[in-house]
Formats: C-alpha cells, sequence, structure tokens
C-alpha cells in the first residue's frame, strides 16, 4: 500500500516489478502537492502527466481517493477511511510519503486572520479558484516563496517579496520576478505584521533590514 504525492514514481515503480499495489490519497485527484505547486513549470505538468500515464496503465496498481489510512495497526492491519464507509484492509508493507510540513514564520502579530502559509495560497488559487486577497507580502527563504509570489501575480494580487537571504535566490525565479518589476526586499525581515484600524485582520506589515555579520 502507498499513500501519495511524489511517491507516485515509487507506487509506478513497484507496480512495474510486479508488486500488487494499492494507490491512497486522501485528495479528490491524484497528484500531491504536484496539483498546486509548481503549477507553472512544463517539466513538472510533464512529469505528473507521464506519472499518471503509467498508474493508469499497470494492472496491478489500484487507487483509492478521497480517502485517508487512518489507522496503521498491528501486522499490517489499515484502516482506509472515506465519506461512506470504512475498509479494513491487511498487507505485506506500507510506504507513506505524507509530504513535509511547513513552519510558519516568527514575528509580532502572526496569527492575525489574514496571515498564512504559503501551501494554502497555492491549494486556494489552484485547487478552488480563489484569490485570497488584493495585496500581498510574501516572506521566504527558498526558492518556494517566489513561486508562490508568481501564482498571486499571476492571479492578479499586487505582491511584496521579503527574502531572508542577503544574496537573494539564485534560480531563474529570481529574473522572472525581475522581468515582472515585484518589489524584492533582500536581507530584509517581516518584524511585525499589522492589523486594520476597524477589524483585527492583517492590514499591512512592517519589515526591517538584517544585520549582516
Amino acid at each position: 500500500m502507498v499513500r501519495c504525492q511524489g511517491v507516485l514514481a515509487a507506487a509506478v515503480a513497484a507496480a512495474e516489478h510486479g508488486v500488487d499495489v494499492l494507490l491512497v490519497d486522501e485528495q479528490p485527484w491524484l497528484g500531491g502537492s504536484f496539483l498546486w505547486q509548481q503549477t507553472g513549470e512544463a517539466s513538472s505538468r510533464k512529469r505528473l502527466a507521464t506519472l499518471l500515464d503509467q498508474v493508469e496503465s499497470l494492472e496491478n496498481l489500484r487507487t483509492r481517493v478521497s480517502t485517508q489510512a487512518a489507522g496503521w495497526y498491528a501486522d499490517h492491519w489499515i484502516a482506509l477511511v472515506n465519506d461512506q464507509h470504512l475498509t479494513k484492509l491487511r498487507s505485506q508493507a506500507m510506504l507513506t510519503a505524507t509530504g513535509c510540513f511547513e513552519q510558519p514564520c516568527v514575528f509580532q502579530n502572526n496569527d492575525l486572520p489574514g496571515v498564512m502559509l504559503g501551501s494554502a495560497v497555492q491549494r486556494l488559487l489552484h485547487l478552488y479558484a480563489v484569490k485570497p486577497f488584493e495585496r500581498a507580502v510574501v516572506m521566504t527563504a527558498n526558492a518556494d516563496g517566489y513561486r508562490v509570489a508568481l501564482d498571486l501575480h499571476a492571479a492578479g494580487v499586487s505582491v511584496v517579496l521579503v527574502d531572508l537571504r542577503f544574496a537573494g535566490e539564485p534560480s531563474e525565479l529570481a529574473s522572472r520576478v525581475e522581468e515582472l518589476q515585484l518589489e524584492v526586499h533582500t536581507g530584509h525581515a517581516i518584524l511585525e505584521a499589522l492589523a486594520t484600524a476597524r477589524e483585527p485582520y492583517v492590514g499591512g506589515a512592517l519589515i526591517c533590514c538584517l544585520l549582516y555579520t
């Protein structure tokens, strides 16, 4: 049994070697974070399409979507739960791929409504076609933050990038941001999220320059 994201490749490889594989994903569609991250990159779209074609072509690879592996008990007794019923599954082996967990940035008032993780923004944009706000400040220290900024800009959101790194982003993503003339502050951090005057949700951000030592 395999629980899905980038583990699609592992499921395909196991099935190609004759293993009877069940691929379980809690989302309605296979693909994991491919569905909301790096959607603007042709190589990622091509990779996902190839993997899904391989999944479809292998008779010994079955899939269950909108299903959670709710429990993993002795002797690989696994509880599969969807919105209708519970399935008791016994497997010889189990491979989990739960992905990484983003850590929220630490600054004053980072719990104000409107402060959210980059992946949450991308899920709203790409899975539900929801434009989360009109203006955004994206704080990052890696390429993913630049992808979030580009996704927001494509959705019509005014974006300012705050990069903790003094050297900025080394990949071609920085060139794309520069071409779009997005405002970027390298070597900076968010010091405080500022609430609006009337309502307790985020209305701005106070950024500060980091000291280089």
